[in-house]
């Protein structure tokens, strides 16, 4: 079944994401944050509805993290999968 695959990446991407937002003590913040496809079989990490201010952290981290990878010259085949 092509979905599985796509759930099964899905699920990697959530469960990764969830751990760095539990590092962070922001899981909380994120209750609906789950793995999910589309009717093609893609798949899909939802974090469900978020109040603003967690969309605004969110946002930062993903900048500084943007911000680390072109200050240290990290090309995106560089980061760990």
């Amino acid at each position: 079944m092509p979905y599985v695959r796509g759930w099964a990446a899905a699920k990697r991407g959530a469960d990764d994401l969830a751990r760095e937002l539990n590092l962070l003590g922001l899981a909380s913040d994120f209750p609906g944050l789950r793995p999910d496809v589309n009717v093609s079989g893609d798949g899909l990490v939802c974090i469900g509805v978020v109040r603003p201010e967690a969309a605004e952290i969110l946002a930062r981290l993903i900048s500084a993290g943007l911000a680390y990878e072109m200050a240290e010259g990290v090309a995106p085949a560089d980061r760990p999968q």
